[in-house]
Parts: C-alpha cells; structure tokens; sequence
C-alpha cells in the first residue's frame, strides 16, 4: 500500500483491467509458456508488458473521451470511474509491427560489426562489483539513479512484475518511498547511491568516464547525486540538458513542483590536485544572464534549472546546494504562482529571448519542417549560457512564426 500513488489496501493488479481484457491477457501469456527458444520467449513477454498500460483500465477520462489513447496519464494507479475498453490484440498487434520494424533497423544498423551483449538482472551495486572483481574496466558507465522520491520503483513495477509472475523484493530499490518513514529513507538512499557510484568510479578504465542522467527540485535529491560524485572522486567535464518533445501529465498540472527533462553530465577522475569549489559567485551571474535574456522574468523551474547546471559545470561543492533556496530569495522575488523577478538590474545589452529563438527557428527551418523535439533541443543548446528554455517555452516564444503538427515543426510566418 502506497497512498501517494493511489495504491490502497486490497487493490490488486487485477483491479487495473476489465475482466475479458485480463483473461485475453494472460491467454496470451499462457501460450507463450511453451516456447522453447529463450529469446523468443523473453521477445513475447517483452510485447505483452509494453503493451499492458494501454490495454489498462488507467485511462483518464479527459475531452469527453474524444481524444488521446490509453495513457498513464496520473503518477499512480488512478482507476477512473469513467474510462475505456480497448481489444488489447490491436494493442498487441500494433506493438508487434513496432518490434519488427525496431529489429529490422537494429541488424541493418549492426551489420558488419562484432557486438557481444550480456543481460544482467542485478542491482547496479552487486553488478558493478562483480565486474570489477572479474578483471573488467570500462571505458563508461551509464547511471539513471532513481529521482530522490519521485518514482517509487518496486510499487510501480508490480503492475508488470504481475503479469511476468515474478516478485521483486522492496530491499533492492534504492529510490525514497512512502513504504518507509523518511527520516530513514533518506539516509538509506544517500548511502546506497553513494556506494553505487563508488563502484562505478572503481571500475573505470584509466579514461573512463561516467555518464549521469538525473533531476530534481528537491536539493536533497541533488545534495545526494553530487555528494555521490565528489567522494568518488569524480570531476564533471562536460553537462547538457535534454528537455523532452512532451512535457508529461504531472509537469502540465503541476508546474511549480514538477521538472522537465534531464540532465546529462559525464564524470571522469577529477584531475590531480582538483579541488571543489565553494565560490557561488559563477551562479549568481548565471542567474542575472539569464533573467536579462528574459527581461527580468524567469519561471520558477527554469531558475533552479540554472543553478543544476552551473553547479555542474564549474563543479562546486554538494554542500553549497543547501544555500539554492537562500539564493534564490536573495535576488528574485515571487510574481504570480510559478515565476520570479530578477530583484536586480536588468542589462539593456546582449540577446532577448523572443528575437533570439525567432531567428534560430527561422534559420534552422530554412530549407523545410524538421523534428520539433530536434529543434527544440537544437535551440536549448544554443540558449546554454543564457538559461536553456523547455519545450513550453519554446513553444510560446515561436507561436506565430513556426507551427507544430504531430512530430513536425514547420515556418508559417512566411519570413
């Protein structure tokens, strides 16, 4: 039981489909059974899970049922009063033309080359020790840390885990969870992440690198990440943010404590005689570029957003972190339920967001539509050192000039 993600006591994962639909379901689980190829076998389990949510009862009643498929649209298991019955065999039959197509594209793409894969289903802590112990060392280690107390894993996983009739243990997730009081999930995360990254720094080969997908709005989540980096002794050398094509359900309804995207930061051993700085001066005129970008007002998001980045990039202390919430106040002040005011002078010079995007857009479309999750990462990059902008705001600063339809963005300004 979970209150937070709406998982009451005597639910179960049967409660998550109508009855035909789960007896369709496990009809098809049952006649994967028998295979006898283990690859095959895992493939067809593989295509049953994919598909489960949308042949789920989760679906949100939303426009009068008009619009949108089956969707995990709530961050729980929300059983709508009103919802949809969908024939799951056009959701499996549909995720199997999606599997060949990926198929054919992964051997067209692997032709030619020696590739050796090995599937293991361990915690990255107990993997990454038996790897070393083995004589391996890597030349990277890619690390996706669960988000503080964002996504309580083993809760979530059940819903698949059900249908695989297998049962995972609450002692392997390492994400903070409502299951636990948090004065002692917390330190039990700060302590296993810690380990983890310990075990990935141990096994680098003499320029590995480490690579980080992470983040957050609680500082304790980040206090945690960046503690784990430092006393591993890793140095960050190079940091992006990947903003998403969709921002999700929970960002929509909840913009001031939700996040969008991730931040990917590479890690390697910090250089001889690295130290980590405890100097904020590099934040503080990281914010005031990127309010000025802005005429002065940032949303709330995009500000601690700025301060991830900078943090990263000039590689100041975890213990710094404590002070974001005291940096913020000191230089913006509250307007409106999600966005600040920059308490200090604006600068007339340089770049102003509208202008700015509108000219990339403009340029980058030149010569016909391109993907609107590429150009919006194409412009973020190019607004990095002046605040990187989320789809959303992306999306109003073009509004007129450039139109989204579907995965394609395309000039209509006629410019």
């Amino acid at each position: 039981e979970n209150r937070r993600i709406l998982a009451f006591g005597g639910m179960t994962p049967a409660s998550l489909f109508t009855p035909r639909v789960l007896h369709t379901l496990l009809t098809y689980e049952a006649a994967v059974k028998p295979l006898e190829d283990p690859a095959l076998q895992r493939a067809a389990r593989l295509l049953l899970t994919a598909s489960a949510a949308q042949c789920s009862r989760l679906t949100a009643y939303r426009n009068n049922l008009t619009t949108g498929g089956p969707a995990w649209s709530v961050p729980g298991f929300w059983v709508p009063p009103r919802h949809l019955e969908t024939n799951p065999l056009v959701h499996l039959r549909a995720r199997l033309r999606r599997f060949e197509a990926g198929l054919a594209d992964a051997v067209a793409q692997s032709q030619g080359r020696s590739l050796t894969v090995h599937l293991a289903e361990q915690d990255a802590h107990t993997r990454l020790n038996a790897l070393r112990m083995s004589g391996v060392r890597a030349d990277l280690v890619v690390l996706d840390p669960p988000y503080g107390d964002s996504v309580p894993f083993v809760e979530f996983s059940a819903f698949w885990n059900a249908l695989l009739g297998r049962t995972v243990h609450a002692s392997t997730d390492l994400s903070v969870s409502d299951r636990e009081p948090k004065a002692t999930a917390w330190p039990r995360y700060q302590a296993r992440i810690q380990a983890v990254f310990a075990a990935a720094a141990a096994l680098l080969a003499s320029q590995g690198a480490v690579l980080v997908a992470f983040n957050n709005h609680d500082l304790r989540a980040w206090r945690t990440i960046l503690e784990a980096t430092q006393k591993a002794g890793l140095w960050c050398v190079d940091v992006v943010y990947q903003a998403p094509a969709v921002v999700s359900s929970k960002a929509a309804f909840h913009p001031k404590g939700s996040y969008v995207g991730d931040f990917w930061a590479v890690f390697r051993q910090a250089p001889a005689g690295a130290a980590f700085s405890t100097e904020t001066t590099a934040a503080e005129t990281a914010l005031a570029r990127c309010a000025s970008f802005r005429d002065g007002v940032c949303a709330r998001n995009l500000v601690y957003r700025t301060l991830a980045l900078t943090w990263l990039q000039r590689n100041l202390a975890a213990a710094e972190i404590d002070g974001w919430d005291a940096l913020v106040q000191a230089w913006f002040t509250p307007e409106g339920t999600h966005r600040l005011r920059w308490k200090g002078s604006v600068s007339v010079e340089g770049p102003r967001l509208v202008p700015y995007l509108t000219a990339r857009a403009r340029a980058l479309l030149a010569d016909g539509p391109m993907d609107w999750k590429q150009l919006c990462s194409q412009l973020a990059e190019a607004c990095a050192a002046l605040g990187a902008p989320d789809p959303a705001e992306v999306r109003q600063a073009l509004a007129g000039v450039v139109e989204v339809t579907g995965r394609l963005a395309r000039r209509v300004d006629g410019g």
